[in-house]
């Protein structure tokens, strides 16, 4: 029994979708014309028959990115950089992570920060960061002075507590990241940096919001 191949009005001259055809048959297939959306269809049904309904609808553009231990910095930033793009905010960035400012950081550690701050500096958002009251205050004072070098009207707001384990970068409430390890300790060991699901984003937010 031949196998169909579908397309869906190729730009291409009907005498060459004639000598595809004919190709085509001598392996075995056929090629069939249709429209855009019954070629949708067609994919999402073969999808369901080979991996199954539940997995198709949990899958995501990108779901989540390993950071292996001994890749180059710039790489994982980068990674995490991407990942917050595709979250990017309008109003906020909220960061929560109990270890933001440590106490013996990385030689580049302020800038490679203040890298992942400076498109929501930039943008005019509020930046919102939720971390340990016992924190390196002379770090958090030279990453304030840097961000307030990009937009001097941006001035961030902080909250200390120890009601957060995890660490999560979520715009407007609503998206967000998970990290598995603070920025001081990425690339030395493995960990995921995640979406949020946005009820998960929302819950996060609600709890910072929530507190004195």
């Amino acid at each position: 029994m031949s196998k169909t191949i579908y397309f869906a009005e190729p730009p291409l001259p009907g005498d060459l979708v004639l000598k595809l055809a004919q190709r085509l048959a001598e392996q075995g297939y056929s090629l069939k014309q249709t429209d855009e959306d019954v070629l949708v269809r067609l994919g999402a049904g073969d999808l369901l028959r080979e991996i199954g309904v539940s997995k198709t609808l949990r899958l995501q553009l990108l779901t989540e990115a390993v950071l292996p231990d001994n890749t180059p910095r710039d790489v994982l930033l980068d990674t995490l950089r991407y990942q917050l793009a595709q979250c990017a905010g309008l109003h906020t960035l909220l960061v929560v992570d109990p270890y933001l400012f440590p106490a013996q950081p990385d030689p580049t550690y302020k800038d490679d920060l203040v890298s992942l701050l400076r498109a929501a500096a930039s943008a005019g958002l509020a930046i919102e960061i939720a971390t340990k009251a016992n924190r390196n205050t002379a770090l958090q004072a030279a990453v304030v002075a840097d961000i307030q070098q990009i937009n001097p009207s941006i001035t961030p707001s902080f909250k200390y507590t120890d009601a957060f384990h995890d660490r999560f970068w979520i715009a407007d409430g609503a998206r967000g990241v998970f990290m598995g390890t603070s920025l001081n300790g990425i690339g030395r060991r493995y960990a995921i940096a995640d979406y949020l699901a946005e009820e998960d984003a929302r819950a996060i937010a609600h709890r910072y919001a929530a507190l004195t």
